[in-house]
């Protein structure tokens, strides 16, 4: 059975399993829109660690502030280091969904965020299928984006006024 997180207050967890991601640490990179998202990634009482790029872009939607994050699993060392999580955390079964319920995990994170008092907060992993098919993983109902980047996960995060 593969990952399965429900979001809690400023955690994701997959009691099954007994995985928990807390918030992670952001830091930022030389590129203004451009950072570092560090997790910890527990399970039971051990700790392991993974990392991606991301990139952050603040615009207007029907007149409201909206904080777009996206996630990058796109890049060969962040999917490598995925599916030595999955070993390391001796997960069983497919790579692909794996590597899908992680991107879940490390966005539901966010979804119980109250303090967001300025705008709507996004939050969207992303990838491509030249990325999946050089570490031979195939996500066929994975949903396709227009600019045919693969969605692996996305959490709204509503403006709390």
């Amino acid at each position: 059975m593969t990952l399965h997180f429900e979001a809690e207050s400023g955690a994701a967890v997959d009691r099954y399993h007994g995985v928990e991601i807390p918030p992670p640490r952001l830091v930022p990179l030389d590129h203004p829109d451009q950072t570092q998202f560090e997790y910890s990634i527990y399970r039971n009482e051990r700790r392991h660690g993974f990392a991606c790029l991301a990139t952050d872009e603040v615009f207007q939607e029907n007149g409201l502030a909206i904080r777009h994050f996206t996630l990058h699993f796109e890049e060969d060392g962040t999917i490598e280091w995925a599916l030595k999580l999955k070993s390391w955390m001796n997960i069983e079964g497919d790579a692909a969904a794996f590597l899908q319920r992680l991107a879940e995990g490390v966005v539901k994170v966010f979804e119980k965020q109250t303090a967001n008092y300025s705008s709507e907060l996004r939050y969207q992993v992303i990838t491509d299928a030249a990325a999946l098919d050089r570490h031979n993983l195939s996500l066929p109902s994975a949903k396709r984006l227009p600019d045919s980047r693969i969605e692996l996960a996305y959490v709204r995060v509503p403006l709390n006024p």
